[in-house]
């Protein structure tokens, strides 16, 4: 018996080294520290051979450890698998009521939100994201409360399994029989559930009885696994957190930011050739300022789409059009649509909450955007009464 182990351990040893060849630095450091654990493992189950409540202990040991791993791997799955089936079907993350609760929540807030308007401004898909995550977080809750519930009830119904097979008449005679059996018994309850080459060797148990009540102490393992179960709930939420953010990114759509103003693509088609967007802000927003005067380009992307210019570095593009002709073609008809029937197609400013949102956050873009601020503002375009966040201002992402 003695050498059949070695001869078995030694194999898995070898086909493990072949793989960790092929590996990277930190899982080589991993397949090593997984070596080192199945060493020991065959190790201290070479030391209890002979001892069967020593065998029964170890195996109940290995056993609780195997299932916990293997329960929670595979209800890790059902969670994520659980949480996308949701969130694909959720009302709360349609596209375009986050686009509406951003630009209101942000944009159009009263009073002005300023840190909420820099989030729309610097990274407007994560800001989509973070809305969106807020609004499904109670069923994401949910649903991590029912997974974690259900798990505990087929773990201890696993255990169950587990003492009914080893209190079978004449099968106590070999450790690895045991666990075959086991293991059969458990893809049962928990489908999906893989077997381990390092629980079980082919060990005879003298001493039946012995094996058997030192094993059934696994019943008295079941508060302590469940409270192992709860501390792993942050790993849950984990899971469950990106599989949402995978679903709300395909659910939100097209990523594509308008280059002179920043608005988001909400084009609902999968496929298109044409963005387009409900609300385009100003320019300033984006960092667009004069030419050699540097002050911001308070101004709908829209606006004066044939009259005014753009300039790209040394680069002038007169009419603006010929801009979006030939960098954002992609763009071009939602702007030229808007030059024809925007509600402010024939002025040169933004609406009134864009006018406010500017007050509330222009001393931090003028400082990111290194631009030179208009020396006054009329306050009854733009209130001077509006508190404007410190140029060195960061904005509190969750």
């Amino acid at each position: 018996i003695t050498w059949d182990l070695i001869v078995i351990a030694l194999s898995l040893l070898i086909d493990e080294a072949i793989k960790i060849v092929d590996l990277k630095h930190e899982e080589l450091r991993k397949a090593i520290s997984k070596l080192d654990k199945w060493k020991q493992d065959i190790k201290d189950q070479f030391i209890v051979m002979g001892n069967s409540a020593g065998q029964g202990r170890k195996f109940r040991q290995d056993l609780e450890n195997q299932i916990m791993s293997e329960i929670v791997r595979i209800y890790k799955q059902k969670t994520s698998d659980a949480i996308g089936l949701n969130m694909s079907t959720s009302t709360h993350i349609e596209a375009e009521k986050i686009a509406r609760s951003a630009y209101d929540e942000s944009i159009g807030s009263q009073p002005p939100n300023g840190d909420n308007i820099l989030k729309y401004v610097y990274d407007i898909n994560r800001y989509y994201l973070e809305i969106a995550l807020e609004k499904v977080q109670l069923s994401k809750d949910n649903i991590v409360n029912d997974q974690i519930s259900k798990l505990k009830i087929i773990m201890n119904d696993c255990i169950k399994q587990a003492i009914n097979v080893v209190k079978k008449p004449n099968l106590c005679r070999n450790v690895k029989e045991v666990y075959i059996e086991i293991a059969k018994q458990l893809d049962v309850v928990l489908p999906g559930f893989t077997a381990s080459e390092m629980i079980g060797i082919a060990a005879e148990i003298g001493n039946p009885d012995q094996f058997i009540q030192a094993f059934q102490q696994i019943e008295s393992s079941q508060r302590e696994m469940e409270k192992r179960i709860d501390i792993l709930r942050g790993e849950f939420e984990d899971v469950a957190t990106e599989s949402c953010k995978t679903t709300i990114r395909t659910r939100l759509g097209c990523q594509t930011c308008c280059p002179t103003c920043g608005a988001k693509c909400d084009n609902p088609e999968l496929s298109h050739e044409n963005h387009r967007s409900t609300e385009h802000i100003a320019m300033a927003f984006k960092g667009v300022k004069h030419h050699n005067i540097n002050t911001p380009t308070l101004e709908l992307c829209y606006q004066k789409l044939q009259t005014g210019s753009f300039i790209l570095k040394n680069e002038r593009f007169t009419p603006r059009i010929k801009y979006y002709e030939a960098r954002a073609p992609s763009w071009l008809n939602d702007l030229d649509s808007k030059f024809q029937n925007g509600t402010l197609r024939s002025e040169s400013y933004p609406p009134p909450e864009q006018r406010r949102a500017w007050m509330a956050v222009r001393n931090a873009l003028v400082a990111h955007y290194k631009m030179t601020d208009h020396t006054s503002y009329d306050n009854n375009m733009y209130p001077s009464s509006i508190h404007s966040l410190p140029p060195e201002y960061i904005p509190k992402w969750k």
